[in-house]
């Protein structure tokens, strides 16, 4: 092969090589310890992992994960964004439990759903269930939204563009969700008595996936929540153009 034909090839294949599609697994973790038919403490994880694509994505995500078992797992004075591996988490909540003196069993488990992966973002979902004692057991939900060229964690506000237009569209699906519960008298918690826009959303190609954790804006009794609107739907309250 001649030299100018290597000078025009070479561009091609680092080309293809950095556009590699990422691929999304699930991995998993885990540790038990003590005796289930008396008390024992379980930790248990499958998480999200990006294969192939950009390495700042595969670190995105990655820290990502660690960041949401960190911090529902274990409480700890250290600086929230600093990095606690899963080995550490699980060894910190084994902690908690060692020192409750009730002999109660503790749990911990995380579950990833893969929301969207296109060729511009992916969607997130991580599910958290959690007992540590106390009247009940706690779940949350967490969404993280990324973008597959740099691994930039994309803010809803890139594609949410009116909140105020988007509440009474998430009113009406809610109280349809919670029907019994509003003819019961159920009313918003907080001085407004009105539904307030949610911690968690997430875009995919067909709409906007709303997440209402437990407490956010109801009782424990009362759940969560998740509310789907299209774009058709959210019409002007909302765009794709800011996830291009």
């Amino acid at each position: 092969m001649s030299p100018k034909y290597a000078v025009f090839l070479l561009p091609f294949f680092f080309f293809a090589f950095q556009s590699e599609p990422p691929i999304l697994t699930s991995k998993s973790f885990g540790q038990l310890e003590g005796d289930c038919n008396q008390a024992c403490v379980e930790f248990k994880l499958r998480y999200p992992v990006v294969e192939g694509g950009s390495p700042a994505l595969q670190d995105s995500v990655r820290l990502w994960v660690e960041n949401v078992v960190r911090n529902y797992s274990v409480s700890t004075e250290e600086e929230p964004s600093k990095p606690m591996s899963f080995e550490e988490a699980a060894a910190g909540f084994i902690q908690l439990w060692k020192m409750d003196e009730m002999g109660m069993s503790y749990a911990f488990e995380m579950t990833d759903t893969v929301l969207a992966l296109t060729d511009r973002y992916i969607s997130l979902r991580l599910d958290i269930y959690q007992y540590s004692g106390g009247a009940h057991p706690n779940s949350s939900s967490e969404f993280g939204v990324f973008e597959v060229k740099t691994g930039k964690m994309i803010p809803f506000s890139a594609y949410i563009k009116d909140q105020t237009a988007i509440l009474p569209m998430l009113d009406v699906a809610y109280r349809a969700e919670k029907q019994e519960a509003f003819e019961a008298g159920f009313q918003y918690e907080g001085e407004s008595e009105q539904i307030s826009f949610p911690t968690q959303c997430a875009p995919t190609p067909e709409g906007v996936l709303f997440h209402y954790n437990t407490y956010e804006i109801a009782p424990y009794a009362l759940g969560d929540a998740d509310i789907f609107l299209t774009w058709i739907d959210l019409a002007s309250a909302a765009s794709k153009e800011g996830l291009h």
